[in-house]
């Protein structure tokens, strides 16, 4: 296999993944600056810079599953959508905007509740106004072993279903390596970076 062939493959299979679970659109604006994936069976779309990489799962770590929402409990269901990672993204420092979503009838009552698995301290709660609904929202964190988690959560029921955002950073501590690496970002500019692609997200009418 060429190299070109190779690097048009990374290119078309998260997309052709994507396709795979139904509905599911991406379209480009003119001169790349801008993205929008779209979720016809699950009901909303993001439009993002171009910074960011769309992948169709989300990636596990040492303190988070990958399950369809950030500290998602034993036996919950429900359905990972899109990831948008980051560029820049490494095992030192990871950011990641998570959609997920659930019509399981559990998941759905529990849906705005905040997770009870949390480093004890770290939890801020409130609400948002997030493509015109009510989120709950709150921040999370977790360290252990080197390892850390910050995560920014939204959640709400729309249509019957509970929508999961999750802004997460997530890596290691640059100073395990030998030597020291350094982050591709810090956790302020890359949270930044997540909050400004989440202001894309909406709600479509089916």
């Amino acid at each position: 296999m060429t190299r070109r062939m190779f690097k048009l493959l990374t290119v078309l299979l998260p997309l052709l993944l994507l396709s795979a679970c139904g509905g599911i659109r991406q379209s480009d604006k003119p001169g790349g600056a801008e993205r929008t994936f779209t979720s016809d069976a699950y009901g909303f779309a993001i439009a993002y810079p171009s910074d960011f990489a769309l992948q169709p799962d989300f990636s596990q770590s040492y303190l988070q599953n990958g399950s369809w929402k950030t500290y998602a409990g034993p036996g919950s269901r429900g359905q990972p959508v899109a990831a948008l990672v980051l560029e820049g993204s490494n095992e030192v420092t990871d950011a990641e905007l998570r959609i997920g979503v659930s019509r399981n009838a559990e998941a759905v009552s529990e849906c705005t509740q905040p997770p009870q698995a949390f480093r004890k301290g770290s939890l801020e709660l409130g609400t948002v106004r997030l493509a015109g609904e009510r989120f709950a929202a709150w921040k999370a964190a977790d360290a252990a072993m080197s390892h850390y988690l910050q995560v920014h959560s939204y959640r709400a029921v729309h249509d019957g279903a509970c929508y999961a955002i999750d802004l997460l950073v997530y890596g290691t501590n640059p100073k395990v390596y030998d030597p020291p690496r350094r982050p591709p970002f810090t956790q302020q500019q890359a949270f930044a970076r997540l909050e400004a692609a989440l202001k894309g997200f909406r709600f479509i009418r089916k």
